[in-house]
């Protein structure tokens, strides 16, 4: 099992709070290139079958339970 975070800067986060679509987007992109170099180092290939896991959470707020998209910095 392997972890990662991902942080984006005050300009992606308001327009991924507006424009859903393409945080969807991003968040593709992301996780083929996550699962293309777990394939990889385990030495697989999508021809042979090889297949990933990935669960995503998308976190819109901070620890004070403020919204973090919609803060003015």
């Amino acid at each position: 099992m392997r972890q990662w975070v991902l942080s984006f800067p005050w300009p992606l986060r308001m327009l991924f709070a507006s424009r859903p679509q393409a945080l969807s987007r991003c968040v593709a992109v992301i996780t083929r290139a996550i699962q293309t170099d777990l394939a990889r180092r385990a030495g697989l290939k999508a021809t042979d079958g090889a297949r990933t896991g990935i669960v995503t959470l998308i976190q819109r707020f901070g620890s004070a339970l403020n919204l973090n998209a919609c803060e003015a910095r």
